[in-house]
């Protein structure tokens, strides 16, 4: 009997590593691999309920939230099987999926090392693409110039607290340096406005979290990066803040559509997908948008108060547990979880900024990456803070 349980156990496992792995090597390359890889991770996670009858509930992170995201979006439709095939929804899971799963710290930097490699070599591509062929708006490997900035952004924040580390090796402050730079240089040839705001941001929370001393030198260092600034990216900054830009009336429609959609149903909202349909039908506009290009205004049209009301819980449930998580070690405490945990923390407050004038929490390559590092935060969390902490009342008991 044992050596059955074992055997499942050992299937599970080898499921569950090659489909995190695989979409780790793909997690910013394409869908071929993002949809193998999470495929296998919620294959594992299924077998081991139905068959092992294996789910823990108790590892002190909310699962209400997450599982209720997922349900008002594919009930807030009729077509309740297309719903609950789309990525979007079921996606939403992957963080649960993989806290049942994921047993052991290395696994978490090995997928992360990857999946940062994989972007570091993106955003090299986007430097050739933009600096050699001319492309205007540099994609690397992603499949837009907008996800591009915004995994390379959410790149940044995970790294910046690793890089500043005080007891870092040399080879470590290089190879953090060549990655955030690579980044960085591919979130300003991708021209996306979104992205730009949702950096400065977290570089000003960092310091403020770990230097507030420098808030003044790195305000004056802004103003002069931008002062001389190519008029491009110049132009293209300074845009992001004019009333009468059309990238900020356009948005102003789609949310004042959103607000009507609400008005109008309240509790399902206009249902997941159905967004487009309902925009084209209004009278003050001629074409139809296939979502509001707001992560909040998409829940609030999509799935009506219920579905908003969730998301906003836990986006300030996801920010209070991982900075909680960095906070519980000693401030002496230089050690590298401390700081992956600050990381995870600007990575979901990036992603939050970004979803602002962008409908991320519906694109593949942007989505999947927020949700499985997410999950990755949760697993760290209990093997490092919750699990050692029961094993110690354990031994008291």
């Amino acid at each position: 009997m044992d050596n059955i349980i074992n055997n499942k156990k050992k299937i599970v496992e080898y499921i569950f590593l090659s489909g995190i792995y695989i979409y780790a090597f793909g997690s910013h390359m394409g869908r071929a691999f993002i949809s193998l890889g999470t495929g296998l991770i919620f294959l594992a996670w299924l077998i081991k309920i139905i068959f092992m009858k294996d789910i823990d509930f108790n590892k002190s992170v909310k699962y209400w939230p997450i599982v209720g995201l997922s349900l008002v979006l594919i009930l807030s439709t009729n077509a309740f099987w297309t719903s609950l095939g789309t990525g979007t929804t079921h996606s939403i899971l992957l963080p649960l999926a993989i806290l049942n799963l994921l047993e052991e710290k290395k696994t978490i930097y090995k997928v992360l090392i990857i999946s940062l490699t994989i972007l570091t070599i993106s955003g090299f591509v986007a430097n050739y693409q933009h600096l050699v062929e001319g492309v205007r708006r540099a994609e690397g490997f992603a499949r837009f110039s907008i996800t591009s900035a915004n995994v390379s952004v959410m790149g940044i924040a995970l790294l910046l607290p690793l890089l500043f580390r005080k007891n870092n090796k040399k080879w470590q402050y290089i190879v953090l340096s060549i990655m955030i730079f690579s980044y960085t240089t591919a979130v300003i040839f991708s021209l996306t406005r979104a992205a730009y705001i949702a950096l400065i941001v977290v570089i000003f929370l960092f310091a403020l979290i770990k230097k507030p001393k420098i808030i003044i030198l790195l305000l004056i260092l802004m103003i002069l990066i931008i002062f001389f600034a190519p008029s491009n990216y110049q132009s293209r900054f300074l845009s992001s803040f004019n009333l009468e830009d059309q990238w900020i009336q356009s948005r102003l429609v789609m949310w004042r559509a959103s607000i009507d959609a609400v008005i109008e149903n309240p509790i399902r909202g206009v249902g997941f997908k159905n967004y487009s349909e309902y925009f084209y039908n209004l009278e003050y506009t001629d074409r139809s948008r296939s979502s509001p290009h707001n992560n909040y205004f998409f829940f609030l049209a999509s799935t009506g108060i219920p579905g908003f009301l969730i998301f906003v819980y836990l986006n300030y449930y996801l920010i209070k547990l991982f900075f909680t998580s960095y906070l519980m070690f000693d401030e002496k405490e230089n050690n590298l979880v401390k700081n992956i945990f600050l990381g995870i923390t600007l990575f979901v407050i990036s992603f939050l900024i970004m979803g602002l004038t962008e409908t991320n929490i519906t694109e593949a390559q942007t989505r999947n990456f927020f949700w499985v590092v997410v999950g990755l935060g949760f697993s760290l969390r209990y093997l490092e803070l919750d699990k050692s902490s029961h094993n110690k009342k354990l031994e008291n008991e």
